[in-house]
């Protein structure tokens, strides 16, 4: 774990931070949410031991008053991208605030069988029952990965920025989305999720398949309005992959470019592992 530097912390906490006046206020200048992530995140694993200290339940503190401090009227006042970028960060910050109030993660009931037992999984509610103040309103990460990431922006990228706290899922970037980038930063996850074999995506030529993470399954439907025409590709391939394939093409290698354009292949769907992405020793 990097050492975590205090000055700039209380700077962020008391928000007389520098960046956060330079940078277009409490929508666009997450300081805390950058220091946490530079100091508990590495290789996309969460140092979540280090946030149960004294020290790191204040951090955590802290973090909750930054996404707060962007209400209503700010976001109001700010770029989509910006407002997109906001809403991303504020998941996946509130994402590492539960796990982390919940941490080391219990296993209980039916669900100490179906899912692994240090999984966000085994949180009641996480999803749907705990709620947090973000955007001038209290939300749980239902709703803002649904009603307001899904549905205001669709951008079917921005799947591959929000992190559910899970192997599978494409890893925690250790700095906050900005609006000015965004869509680089973005495109960037989606490199990185697609070089994965085990969990985003693995071209398999022996046996023509092309494996690809249940996110692309679950969210078929974000990606399908990107479709390539089907002159280009399989004709038989749903809009959903066609979606997908639209958005790969860009980030592998030309040798796989060219298979995922011209090959006939099989899309199948890899295991999602629901492990928790911590960091162990």
């Amino acid at each position: 774990m990097k050492r975590f530097l205090l000055p700039v912390l209380a700077l962020a906490i008391a928000g007389t931070a520098p960046s956060a006046q330079a940078n277009g206020g409490p929508c666009t200048s997450l300081p805390v949410w950058a220091l946490l992530l530079s100091d508990v995140v590495a290789h996309g694993r969460v140092d979540y031991g280090a946030l149960t200290t004294d020290e790191g339940r204040k951090r955590l503190s802290a973090l909750r008053n930054e996404i707060a401090a962007c209400d209503a009227s700010a976001l109001s006042m700010v770029s989509a991208a910006d407002r997109e970028a906001y809403w991303i960060n504020a998941y996946n910050a509130l994402t590492v605030i539960a796990v982390a109030e919940h941490y080391p993660i219990r296993a209980s009931g039916w669900k100490a069988w179906r899912f692994p037992r240090n999984s966000i999984r085994q949180i009641d509610g996480v999803w749907t029952d705990l709620r947090f103040d973000a955007g001038g309103a209290q939300r749980t990460l239902d709703e803002i990965e649904h009603q307001i990431v899904r549905k205001q922006f669709a951008d079917p990228l921005a799947h591959v920025g929000l992190n559910c706290a899970s192997m599978s899922c494409p890893p925690l970037r250790d700095e906050p989305y900005v609006g000015a980038r965004l869509h680089d930063q973005l495109i960037d996850q989606l490199r990185v999720y697609a070089a994965d074999p085990v969990h985003g995506v693995r071209i398999d030529r022996q046996t023509r398949t092309l494996w690809l993470s249940r996110i692309f399954d679950w969210f078929g439907e974000d990606f399908a309005p990107l479709a390539l025409p089907r002159h280009r590709v399989a004709a038989d391939l749903p809009d959903s992959i066609r979606g997908v394939l639209a958005l790969l093409v860009d980030v592998v290698s030309p040798q796989d470019r060219q298979w995922l354009l011209t090959a006939d292949y099989e899309v199948s769907w890899l295991d999602y592992d629901w492990s928790l992405n911590e960091q162990r020793p």
